[in-house]
């Protein structure tokens, strides 16, 4: 899988233009990081316009059954926000109808839930990268979404839990981003 994720970035990062075919699979990249929930629900036969690879390659991604490959996604993704800027706004998820980024930020609550039960941290720092990705990328254009990333940072910034368990470095991470916003709005 980390082979994949190396070739998509690679394709991402030499394209001007981010085809359709790479836009199909970006919910799908969330999905294998994040998964869904009720997945038992959702039928995914009975999503038009499919074929069946890209019916199986769906199905495939809603356990969220990748989330260690959190930090080999960041580029992946950082690369998506850099040349997708009115895409991630415009497209919407085909089972979910969020938009793209939406699914982003989704995608690192998952992440922050699963690493703060945990033992491991590292995922949840290069989640929070994406948040600074964001903020580098649409400086000025997205304050709705800044404020948002502001109340979650500074939800974990003020958190005894990183306190408590000595999380120091994931500490400063959101620390940054809550900087970051300062220069996205000086």
């Amino acid at each position: 899988m980390e082979e994949i994720f190396n070739i998509i970035n690679l394709q991402l990062y030499k394209s001007t233009v981010i085809s359709q075919n790479m836009w199909f699979l970006f919910p799908i990249l969330v999905y294998i990081i994040k998964g869904i929930e009720n997945k038992e629900s959702i039928n995914i036969a009975a999503i038009p316009n499919l074929n069946e690879e890209q019916l199986a390659l769906l199905d495939s991604s809603l356990e969220g059954w990748g989330l260690e490959f959190t930090g080999i996604s960041i580029g992946v993704f950082s690369n998506y926000i850099q040349k997708g800027r009115k895409e991630l706004f415009e497209y919407r998820d085909i089972i979910t109808n969020k938009t793209f980024v939406e699914l982003l930020l989704d995608m690192i609550d998952r992440v922050y839930e699963v690493s703060l039960n945990g033992d491991e941290v590292t995922d949840a720092m290069c989640a929070t990268r994406i948040y600074i990705s964001l903020i580098e990328n649409f400086k000025g254009t997205i304050d709705e979404i800044v404020i948002l990333i502001i109340e979650k940072c500074m939800v974990k910034i003020l958190s005894k839990e990183f306190e408590l368990r000595s999380l120091k470095t994931l500490l400063c991470l959101n620390i940054e981003v809550v900087a970051m916003a300062f220069w996205y709005n000086p």
